[in-house]
């Protein structure tokens, strides 16, 4: 391998990691929690730096993300999204999101919800 070659080479593997270490420290990529309703129907994920939840509508229907804190004392707090496909709302900042679940809001019968998602 020639100098030059070798040049690129290590500014390629330069710039990979240095993007790699951008991607890591990006808000979007902090949240490592998330979880899917039965069917799809919604997505609830921990946002920010992790003490914001959030619920995306993927499909028809109205959901809500399910979720404990640390400073919850093991109390269940809900995030509502009403306003259809594409969007998404957020709930209040608050301690770190310890438990999440997406749930599928289901009229005069029980809720359909997804497993919990736990921190790592």
């Amino acid at each position: 391998m020639t100098a030059m070659k070798r040049t690129v080479a290590k500014r390629a593997a330069g710039f990979i990691i240095a993007g790699a270490a951008l991607l890591a420290a990006s808000p979007a990529v902090a949240s490592d929690m998330g979880a899917y309703s039965p069917g799809g129907k919604a997505y609830a994920y921990s946002y920010g730096t992790n003490t914001i939840a959030a619920i995306k509508q993927v499909g028809d229907g109205k959901s809500y993300a399910a979720y404990k804190r640390s400073a919850g004392g093991g109390d269940t707090y809900h995030a509502w999204n009403k306003s259809g496909p594409g969007t998404t709302q957020y709930s209040d900042a608050g301690s770190t999101i310890t438990q999440l679940r997406a749930c599928n809001w289901v009229p005069d019968n029980p809720d359909e919800c997804g497993s919990w998602s736990y921190r790592q």
